[in-house]
């Protein structure tokens, strides 16, 4: 699950890998397991393949 935004928090929290997109809400950055620092969806590939 990727999300910016506090609606996906609570998906975050209960997916097997949450990412969030730094530019969004605490909340969201919070419940992340990947943080993503710039405004960029295509860094969680890059972020997925270095695992």
């Amino acid at each position: 699950m990727i999300s910016d935004g506090v609606n996906g928090a609570p998906a975050l929290t209960e997916a097997d890998l949450g990412i969030a997109i730094g530019a969004g809400t605490e909340v969201v950055i919070q419940a992340g397991g990947i943080i993503l620092v710039k405004n960029n969806i295509y860094d969680a590939v890059i972020a997925l393949r270095k695992q």
